[in-house]
């Protein structure tokens, strides 16, 4: 088998979503005849973000992965004793400087448990550029290809202040810089792409986030005794996650029906319930929203299934945010409402695969989630009738198919 070292920021049991796109493909990779290494930066025991909650079955075993431990004091500290040549490099490397030390710690430990490996391409996963500055450097003294990998990318967030806009154009920049070597760039939207490859100029591949089939699959249809209402995730703040179309459409249910109150319940998975609260604050469905902390993988797939409705938000005018959360939810087949809408590839997606509606006002979401408590009321539960065929092609086997098929493409070209 070829090898590929794959340099990811978290890895599961890290209950960290930034880790869970490179887990993915180092599942499967080998039914496509590449073994993953995973080199990995994980949080120490009592480190205030340590959560090892996401185990996923099928993963590789310790003897594939080379863990170091940074963690908030690590960080801490690194920023602390800065230089001021540190801080100057901060400034115009910014891939150093979030989070600080982290870059030089990764590299040192590259050298140490590195030296007498042998692979034939590296893949680096961002947002983190500090992930694909070290993927970069490896690659670079292997002499070997290496891609790099955007989940995220900085065009997508909002910049309205001076400082803001100047940090934007320090990452863009940098970025640039970094990503030119790279043999290919792979990113999780076509939206994404178009940015990138206008800003790069260079080769890039929409490989979509997914879903693992050994983990999601198709609820069966077991009634509930409530209609409930489910969103899975951190809510960080309006611009990311805008959930007032959401409450206003409950409030005008509420306002129609005198049923609806007892039949129903909101729950937020791994919310911050003081964010969600202060959202809620002035609507007459806050006494049914439930906040939960974050809740084992595998359980969470259980809980979707149970579900009547899988909440999805966005901010109409961001373009290209496909989360991995879209694409579990429509595994589960359980009508997905998706509020406001991005206007874009997102409502795409939906309408492509049958699984839900995208609403950009209240009486929009109010109407669907009414048409799906009817049927609850009369069946005990909800389904659709979704595009199976088309939700395939989101598996996380087919995707790291994809990924195999361009690992493949990069060796065959350097070895020409």
């Amino acid at each position: 088998m070829k090898v590929v070292l794959m340099l990811c920021e978290t890895f599961p049991p890290e209950a960290d979503v930034g880790g869970l796109r490179g887990a993915a493909f180092c599942k499967y990779l080998p039914k496509f005849g590449w073994e993953p290494l995973i080199f990995s930066r994980n949080r120490p025991s009592g480190d205030p973000e340590n959560n090892p909650i996401m185990e996923i079955p099928g993963l590789p075993g310790k003897e594939k992965q080379i863990t170091f431990y940074y963690g908030r004091q690590d960080e801490k500290e690194a920023l602390l004793n800065r230089t001021f040549l540190g801080r100057l490099k901060h400034f115009f490397m910014p891939d150093y400087a979030y989070p600080s030390g982290i870059v030089e710690k990764w590299l040192k430990e590259s050298e140490i448990h590195l030296k007498n490996v042998k692979f034939d391409c590296v893949w680096g996963t961002s947002p983190s550029l500090g992930c694909l500055t070290v993927a970069k450097h490896i690659a670079t003294a292997q002499h070997i290809p290496w891609i790099a990998d955007f989940r995220d990318i900085t065009e997508q967030d909002e910049f309205n202040s001076f400082r803001d806009k100047l940090f934007k154009f320090r990452m863009i920049m940098r970025r640039k810089r970094i990503i030119h070597s790279a043999a290919v760039i792979i990113t999780v939207s076509k939206h994404h792409a178009r940015v990138l490859k206008k800003k790069s100029k260079q080769n890039v591949q929409v490989i979509y986030n997914g879903y693992d089939p050994d983990v999601f699959s198709p609820a069966s249809g077991e009634k509930s005794q409530k209609f409930s209402i489910i969103y899975s995730g951190k809510i960080f703040n309006k611009y990311l996650h805008d959930p007032s179309v959401f409450f206003e459409g409950i409030d005008l249910l509420l306002n129609s029906s005198s049923d609806f109150r007892n039949d129903v319940e909101i729950l937020f998975y791994g919310s911050d319930a003081e964010s969600v609260r202060k959202m809620v604050t002035n609507y007459k469905c806050s006494n049914l929203i439930k906040c939960s902390e974050p809740i084992p993988y595998v359980n969470m797939a259980r809980l979707l299934k149970e579900s009547s409705v899988l909440l999805l938000l966005n901010y109409r005018g961001r373009k290209g945010v496909l989360t991995t959360k879209f694409f579990e939810y429509l595994a589960v087949k359980k009508p997905i409402l998706c509020v406001p809408g991005d206007g874009g590839e997102l409502d795409s997606l939906l309408n492509r695969t049958g699984s839900g509606k995208s609403c950009a006002t209240a009486e929009e979401a109010g109407s669907f989630l009414n048409k799906w408590y009817l049927e609850w009321k009369k069946n005990g539960s909800t389904q659709i009738d979704s595009n199976d065929e088309e939700i395939r092609r989101f598996s996380r086997v087919e995707e790291t198919g994809q990924l195999a098929a361009l690992l493949d493409k990069v060796v065959q070209s350097i070895s020409i």
